[in-house]
């Protein structure tokens, strides 16, 4: 019971409101501009922001600066777009860039998939391509 409060505790605190615009672009190595309209443009990146604010989060810092340094490999906004929307839904988690391990070829996201008793074996998915096998 004791650990569920710690991760409770701390699963709040990394959701607070923390980092300013540019503060965010700075440790996301990026433009404050950037960073506005990927949380609040027409279009947004993020869909987790649902409203624009002052500050972000932590892990919303985290998203951007994984989305950041993924558009400077050669990932198209577009993909990182499909991608987030895409492994938020089929992982059920809020932040999918900071809570899951991707990695890319410069073209693509990819996500590892562990073996599990439905699945023999181990694979990799396009995250960006709504989960077709690499």
């Amino acid at each position: 019971m004791e650990r569920q409060k710690v991760h409770s505790a701390l699963s709040r605190r990394l959701r607070l409101p923390a980092y300013s615009i540019s503060q965010t672009a700075e440790l996301a190595q990026t433009r404050p501009q950037t960073v506005t309209r990927w949380f609040v443009g027409d279009h947004p990146v993020f869909a987790t922001a649902k409203e624009p604010r002052a500050a972000l989060s932590y892990l919303q810092l985290v998203e951007m600066a994984f989305a950041s340094s993924f558009r400077s490999l050669g990932v198209s906004l577009q993909r990182i777009r499909r991608a987030h929307d895409y492994l938020a839904s089929v992982f059920k988690v809020e932040y999918p860039f900071a809570q899951l391990e991707l990695k890319t070829d410069g073209l693509h996201i990819i996500k590892e998939l562990e073996a599990s008793e439905e699945r023999k074996s181990t694979g990799m998915i396009l995250a960006d391509r709504a989960g077709q096998e690499a």
